[in-house]
Parts: C-alpha cells; sequence; structure tokens
C-alpha cells in the first residue's frame, strides 16, 4: 500500500503501514547517533541539541504534513464546488 495520496486525507491506514515506522525509526535512531555519539560526532562535526532545538526541528518537518494535508482539504472542496 503507498504511503502518500495526492486526494485522500491521512487515514487509519497510516498507522498500519510497518515499513514506513520501520524506516522513520532507523532515520530517528540515525539521528541521534550521529548528534549524540561522540565518534559520530567527530566524524561529522555535529554538537548536541538542545530540547529547544528537538522541538524546533519537530515542529518544522511536521509542518509539511500539516499544509499537505490542509492542500489536499482544499483542493476537494474547490472540485466539490466546481460540480455544482
Amino acid at each position: 500500500m503507498p504511503v502518500q495520496s495526492v486526494t485522500r486525507r491521512f487515514n487509519r491506514y497510516f498507522f498500519r503501514n510497518k515499513t514506513l515506522w520501520c524506516a522513520l525509526l532507523g532515520v530517528v535512531l540515525m539521528q541521534i547517533t550521529v548528534v549524540y555519539w561522540p565518534e559520530a560526532q567527530a566524524l561529522f562535526h555535529t554538537q548536541r541539541l538542545t530540547l529547544q532545538d528537538w522541538c524546533l526541528a519537530s515542529a518544522v518537518a511536521s509542518s509539511i504534513l500539516v499544509i499537505e494535508e490542509l492542500r489536499k482539504q482544499v483542493a476537494r472542496r474547490l472540485r466539490s464546488h466546481l460540480r455544482l
């Protein structure tokens, strides 16, 4: 089952996609490793992030999902009005 849809809204199947959740977990674990493991910090020239940094990064990243869901809702309403 595809993860994205151009017209459908966020639905219950999103939470059943094990591949998506495994990939997301892998990315988060790699990010934490690069940011907090001293050897990886030296290799990638990173430093520890504060809670405020993590909150900002999460807000920016999740805003893409929110904006896309709003775009789908507006597009659906426009299509329904054009049919009248």
